[in-house]
């Protein structure tokens, strides 16, 4: 077997190399003594630390590159914009180029916009190197707006900071956010303060690894993610003894794929009549909506390397989502074991939302009065906790107290309509998580008149006033049941949590593949290499410059 491996990395490595031969970088820099205070030709820095003043632009070149290698370490601060614009489509023009290689160090910083016809930012760090870049404005690209590939040598790490966008602007295939990394152990932090938006796929990652130790990718988008083609594609997979790659994925507004399914994994792949399994897992939470303009599915696995002795699923796709669009006729999601999405949807968390109220004191708890089970997550340094619900659990609005003087006028599940709360045959209030989640519990208060004495802790009792000429004009208006809460004045009843309760999380469990089936192992390793192949080569044509 190792004989096996090592072929494939000889050969995967050769293919590199010889990329690298083919492809020589400008070596020189201008002083930035054009008249409009620009650098107008390409700017090299290898194994030392520059600053450079000025606006980058450039053309039919890569605007900056940062070599590192040999241990050595290279540091870069661009106090500007830099622009690689492209005349000749047969042209690489990337904005930042970075090459790291043999144990070496590279920081890059750009304090204003990075733009390119090519790649944005374009990262290529082999031989256990650390690459750091930091871009203080906006990041865009035609290809792709971030680029990350390491190679299969030892384990390297990358971390991107993007202050405001990442996009993706060009009509040739690409990524806005790219991540392509194996095979052994790696380490990748993308995090990008605003959105990210693309008329080819939002956020691609590949992580394989055949290594002992597990490889980590995570990245964190605070705005929304919008493309043409796939939102979010993750392939993680791993053929060795730790219990898989993770890739963790947190995007903290809508995630839209316009004309493509939202989500396509491919995680646990298995080859037919055998007991060898690739594991990968992937955390994804988005706190807004999940929209598909794919006519089947919203979530699909990845069938392009497969055949009819593979297939994949969805078993260790952990999602945590607000909201999820499903149109008529379209499933949720759809594997390659076709199984109902009705059994996927068991497995997803659905956020509950609550909106704040300056005068009343509520939250949202299971039926039997104990706390909603949450969900946590540390991502690149933040902390994050959402109160969550399955499919069709009922969740229960208590109301704690309410502030001196005042009195519950209405409580609502849903944002924009506030559609009404259902009443149960014990007259407790309560909602159901909808299929597709979008719960948003909100509650409205009013000052009450006949209460002065009212304390700042005040249990609520049931108002005697429920029939207020405006509950019919109301309940005509929306064309809602008779069991809804009516729209007079009202408190709901106090139901008691129990706040010691805690929930534990599932613990799936997942096979490792029998490292000892030579056959079988022959069978993945020219599968998963032939994609990392690809993906390097392709990678490594984004760097070609002018000799």
């Amino acid at each position: 077997m190792q004989k096996i491996v090592k072929v494939f990395v000889a050969v995967n490595t050769a293919l590199l190399l010889a990329g690298n031969a083919i492809m020589p970088l400008n070596v020189f820099a201008d002083d930035g003594d054009e008249a409009n205070g620009d650098i107008t030709r390409p700017v090299e820095v290898k194994n030392e630390n520059k600053t450079v003043n000025e606006n980058i632009t450039v053309e039919n070149a890569n605007a900056l590159t940062v070599n590192a290698s040999d241990e050595g370490n290279a540091g870069v601060t661009v106090t500007g914009d830099i622009t690689a614009k492209s005349t000749d489509s047969e042209d690489n023009s990337s904005g930042v180029v970075v090459n790291a290689t043999l144990n070496s160090t590279a920081n890059v910083t750009v304090n204003g916009d990075v733009t390119a016809d090519t790649a944005g930012i374009n990262i290529v760090n082999k031989s256990g190197s650390y690459v750091e870049v930091i871009a203080n404005g906006n990041v865009s690209g035609g290809d792709n707006g971030i680029a990350i590939a390491e190679d299969i040598t030892a384990t390297s790490d990358t971390k991107v900071t993007v202050a405001e966008n990442v996009e993706k602007t060009g009509e040739s295939q690409g990524s806005a956010i790219s991540v392509e990394s194996g095979i052994n152990a790696h380490n990748n932090i993308i995090d990008v303060g605003g959105s990210v938006n693309s008329t080819g796929d939002g956020i691609s990652v590949m992580s394989v690894n055949f290594s002992k130790d597990k490889a980590e990718t995570t990245i964190n988008v605070d705005g929304g993610v919008e493309s043409d083609k796939v939102a979010l594609a993750i392939t993680a997979v791993a053929l060795s003894e730790s219990d898989g790659n993770n890739v963790t994925v947190r995007i903290g507004e809508d995630l839209t794929a316009n004309d493509s399914e939202a989500i396509r994994v491919l995680l646990n792949v298995k080859k037919e009549d055998s007991d060898n399994v690739f594991v990968g897992n992937a955390t994804v939470i988005v706190e807004g909506t999940i929209s598909s303009g794919d006519e089947n599915a919203v979530i699909t696995t990845d069938t392009r390397f497969q055949n009819d002795e593979v297939e994949s699923n969805l078993e260790t796709l952990d999602l945590t989502v607000w909201k999820i669009n499903i149109k008529d006729g379209q499933k949720l999601a759809v594997d390659t074991k076709k199984v109902e999405d009705v059994e996927f949807e068991k497995q997803i968390n659905y956020i509950i939302k609550i909106e704040p109220n300056k005068n009343a004191d509520f939250s949202a708890v299971k039926k039997d009065g104990s706390v909603l089970d949450t969900v946590d997550a540390d991502i690149n340094g933040k902390s994050y906790s959402y109160n969550v619900a399955n499919e069709n659990d009922e969740v229960y609005l208590k109301i704690n107290s309410l502030a001196k003087g005042y009195k519950l006028k209405g409580a609502y599940n849903g944002e924009g309509e506030k559609a009404e709360i259902d009443q149960d045959t014990d007259g407790n209030y309560y909602i159901k998580v909808p299929r597709g989640g979008g719960v948003y519990l909100s509650v409205e208060v009013e000052p009450d008149a006949s209460d002065k004495e009212s304390s700042d802790d005040v249990e609520p009792k049931p108002s005697d006033d429920k029939t207020d000429d405006k509950t019919d004009d109301k309940a005509d208006e929306n064309n809602r049941s008779s069991s809804a809460v009516p729209a007079g004045d009202y408190i709901l009843p106090v139901i008691d949590p129990a706040l010691n309760e805690q929930v534990t999380a599932d613990e799936r469990t997942r096979r490792i593949p029998n490292t000892s089936d030579e056959t079988d192992l022959r069978f993945w390793t020219i599968l998963l290499l032939a994609m990392m192949g690809t993906a390097f080569v392709s990678s490594m044509a984004l760097i070609k410059t002018e000799e």
